[in-house]
């Protein structure tokens, strides 16, 4: 390293970094990650809206725990901010069956029509509503980002992944 990146180092306290790290994390979630979801639950693409969203999740989870997004930090995302879903289910369901092999498994059916009242399909299915999912998903998000605010625990975890990973942001590209 050379002598001027050191100095410029050396200047940045440690508190100032993690703080820069905490800040660029809330804003590329809020204006890319979670505007992504907003955005393709209200067009005609059900299932992309619903991996999205899991995408979103799995994140999420993996930066409330600061470090890799496994299926426990799916689960305990889900627990804290989104606990009216069963956490085992959305995960076998949404993260694995459609994200990865792009089917459903037995307990959901994903729908951008409004069921209504009915939660339930006659052989035992819960209705997932995308509108009410991504509202639900917000909820926990803005719960989750005042965390990250206010809590220095739920900092320093996303601190420490911000270490490993690279949060996406808006880049110039000049030519």
């Amino acid at each position: 390293m050379s002598k001027s990146k050191k100095k410029i180092k050396s200047r940045l306290s440690q508190p100032f970094v993690d703080s820069y790290a905490v800040d660029n994390i809330i804003k590329s979630l809020s204006t890319l990650a979670m505007r992504d979801v907003e955005f393709i639950s209200k067009v005609d693409a059900v299932l992309a809206a619903f991996m999205v969203a899991s995408c979103l999740i799995d994140q999420l989870g993996g930066i409330m725990n600061g470090g890799k997004s496994t299926g426990a930090t799916y689960r305990k995302f889900i627990s804290k901010y989104l606990p009216k879903y069963d956490k085992h289910n959305l995960y076998e369901d949404l993260r694995c069956a459609l994200v990865h092999n792009y089917s459903i498994g037995r307990n959901y059916v994903l729908t951008r029509d409004d069921p209504g009242k009915t939660i339930k399909t006659p052989d035992g299915k819960t209705i997932i509503y995308i509108i009410e999912f991504v509202n639900d998903l917000k909820i926990g998000f803005d719960a989750f980002i005042k965390d990250l605010h206010t809590d220095q625990t739920t900092r320093e975890k996303a601190t420490s992944w911000s270490r490993d990973y690279k949060i996406i942001s808006h880049s110039v590209i000049q030519f």
